[in-house]
């Protein structure tokens, strides 16, 4: 596979410090609006389930065995690095896309993979890059579709 663009699957740091801060300040709603006792306790073990199964999450979106890359007609990646597999992809309609932040759904046979990218962790022209490029191929995904029906 020849590849025209490679775009690396990595963590967000601003991201997940927002989900931090985002669950600290729950826990100090908490601890302001509700008198100690078992409801103050119940609201918090939920607040602290919520925030693991969150990075549970995060931690899914934003890890992948080798970088997305594009080779002009499809979507690829390597699943192993030693045995160097190729797996072609194929994006999924409901994936989203924005200025700033994208989270791409891709299916391969039976798996599934959702990635996050954001502009901070890109830059500013491979992230433009990649939108475009997402955005073109669900365009061609909709054309194809509207001509077979």
């Amino acid at each position: 596979m020849k590849v025209v663009a490679r775009f690396p699957v990595k963590s967000s740091s601003v991201l997940s410090g927002g989900l931090i801060l985002f669950h600290l300040f729950l826990i100090s709603v908490i601890f302001s609006q509700v008198t100690f006792g078992v409801m103050a306790f119940l609201a918090i073990i939920l607040t602290v389930i919520s925030c693991c199964l969150c990075f549970r999450q995060y931690y899914k979106i934003t890890q992948a065995s080798d970088d997305l890359c594009w080779d002009s007609e499809r979507w690829g990646m390597t699943t192993d690095k030693q045995l160097k597999l190729l797996v072609f992809l194929e994006l999924q309609p409901e994936s989203w896309v924005s200025g700033c932040m994208s989270l791409l759904y891709f299916t391969a046979d039976d798996d599934k993979h959702v990635w996050l990218f954001t502009r901070g962790n890109l830059g500013s022209r491979a992230y433009s890059e990649l939108t475009y490029l997402v955005n073109q191929d669900l365009s061609a995904q909709m054309n194809t579709d509207k001509k077979s029906i």
